[in-house]
């Protein structure tokens, strides 16, 4: 979506750990924080995003529990604009979360940070403090959440394009293509 562009939706496909955030994106700015997934608390300083950095374009899974316990896993590879690009959440517990670029080395971080108070799913922003943060200026698509950590094979398998459906079906709790619509294929309604 272009800035303010995006969905939100107040079903939450998961509450909190163990999760998988998935999703193409291609965009041509490298410049501004950019969210392709969030989960967030609408009122308060508490969020997971899944989203490309305002700088060295890389991607980052970012959890933040209130003030100043806030962490981002960094990718180490880098995107190029221009360019569709897999992007791949993995979040274990409070100090094991990853993020994956094309399914290259896994960015970590351990510090124990458990978002709490989590109201709202949110594509292209982050929905929190009341405020629309992080608006991507990037195409999404093939958006995912599964209940469970995926494996390194599956999130292979998701960047050499193949379908979230098709990956552990029973633990995909939200779907979104965006390939031809705004139509949610699992999960909840999007406003």
């Amino acid at each position: 979506p272009a800035n303010n562009e995006g969905f939100t939706t107040t079903t939450l496909p998961v509450t909190g750990y163990p999760f998988t955030m998935s999703g193409w994106f291609n965009t041509s700015v490298t410049n501004i924080w950019q969210a392709i997934l969030a989960l967030g608390d609408d009122a308060a300083a508490a969020w997971f995003e899944m989203g490309m950095k305002n700088s060295g374009s890389q991607i980052r899974l970012y959890a933040r529990s209130s003030g100043s316990n806030q962490q981002d896993a960094t990718s180490p590879n880098t995107y190029t604009t221009g360019t569709w690009h897999h992007a791949c959440g993995l979040a274990a517990s409070a100090t094991d979360r990853k993020i994956q670029l094309d399914a290259g080395t896994a960015g970590t971080s351990t510090q124990n940070i458990t978002p709490i108070g989590l109201d709202n799913l949110s594509v292209g922003y982050t929905n929190a403090f009341t405020l629309r943060l992080d608006e991507a200026d990037a195409s999404l698509a093939e958006l995912a959440i599964w209940d469970v950590v995926l494996d390194p094979g599956e999130v292979a398998a998701l960047a050499a394009g193949a379908s979230p459906p098709s990956i552990r079906p029973a633990s995909l709790k939200w779907y979104m293509d965006l390939i031809r619509n705004k139509v949610d294929r699992y999960g909840a309604v999007m406003t």
